[in-house]
């Protein structure tokens, strides 16, 4: 019984048949579904082989050096592309955490580049794990191993994530990252301008910490109540006393 050739190359059916794949596998790779992501693929390939005129088996069989160079091709390609999206990852994670940690050395009078005081070192554990409480992404020295699943669909899916990636607002990420670079001089700029009016306004330090403001904190929806000193909120990695007895 021969079944009817409808995913003729060229034809309407074909390029139907591709772009929902495309967009299908898009949307699984978005949701972390990479295993059902490959079971459509492996669907489309069987389609186009059996309700098409598409002959893969025939093509493996007859031409196995193309293939074998072709998938050596496609592997390298895919394991440049994992290490270029494993290096935006790192860096943009790096830059929340410097922005945030700038905002909460300024928010205890502190220069933003200066060390961190051992005695502000809790606090800033708490204000970390706060800003991932509240849903903000903020991955501290993230580990390669625990990112494998990801890594492996960058490598496998190279062709698609790589699609996806410059078209999920690639201007917008450009501008941002220029933003880190020159937030520091645009400050130098409003610092000079408004040089001397703090002689018109209270010291700074009389003021409360909760109730100092920092746009960046802010959009970390970080509760500076929590940096008070009345508060006594247990420390992630204090020390417990020993059990007595």
């Amino acid at each position: 019984m021969n079944l009817p050739e409808i995913f003729l190359v060229g034809s309407l059916w074909f390029w139907l048949l591709l772009v929902a794949e495309t967009i299908l596998v898009l949307i699984l790779l978005e949701w972390d579904q990479g295993m059902v992501a490959t079971l459509t693929f492996l669907a489309t390939l069987l389609v186009l082989q059996f309700l098409g005129d598409v002959n893969i088996y025939g093509y493996v069989v007859q031409h196995p050096l193309t293939v074998a160079l072709g998938a050596a091709g496609y592997f390298a390609l895919g394991t440049v592309w994992a290490t270029a999206k494993w290096w935006f990852y790192v860096r943009e994670e790096r830059a929340g955490y410097d922005q945030l940690r700038s905002a909460f050395l300024r928010v205890h009078r502190l220069e933003p580049q200066s060390a961190m005081p051992e005695g502000l070192q809790h606090q800033w554990q708490q204000c970390l794990a706060q800003a991932k409480k509240n849903g903000r992404r903020l991955d501290v020295r993230p580990l390669a191993a625990g990112h494998k699943a990801g890594i492996l669909r960058w490598m496998s899916y190279w062709p698609w994530s790589f699609s996806w990636t410059m078209l999920r607002d690639p201007v917008r990420k450009a501008f941002l990252s220029i933003y880190h670079n020159i937030a520091e001089h645009l400050q130098e700029i409003s610092d000079r301008a408004f040089k001397g009016v703090e002689a018109d306004l209270p010291p700074e330090e009389e003021i409360p910490i909760a109730n100092r403001t920092d746009p960046v904190l802010a959009e970390f929806r970080i509760d500076l109540g929590l940096f008070s000193p009345g508060n006594t909120a247990p420390q992630a990695n204090a020390p417990r006393k020993p059990k007595q007895g």
